[in-house]
């Protein structure tokens, strides 16, 4: 086999190198807005409970159920804290 009819070892690896690439930047690519939405998500629910601890209408056991979305384990450090948060401004109820 002659040097012209041998295949480039660049021309052979560089098809699996752009297939892996793409694949790379697919999952980079889906990661991304997936981080962001649930940030996104996030803070809606920590402005939804903000809201409600500032409504004097709202009860405590709505206040809860808030939370629970953003902290769904009620014996978390976050849960405790946002509960003694409710506790301080508007007292034991």
């Amino acid at each position: 086999m002659s040097r012209a009819e041998k295949p480039d070892e660049r021309q052979i690896t560089k098809p699996l190198d752009r297939e892996t690439a793409d694949v790379i930047h697919e999952e980079t690519k889906r990661a991304k807005p997936q981080a962001k939405v649930l940030t996104v998500e996030r803070r809606r629910k920590l402005r939804a409970a903000a809201a409600m601890l500032a409504d004097p209408n709202c009860t405590l056991r709505e206040y809860m159920a808030a939370i629970r979305e953003l902290e769904p384990q009620e014996t978390s450090p976050e849960f405790v804290q946002a509960v003694n948060l409710w506790h301080r401004l508007r007292g034991r109820s």
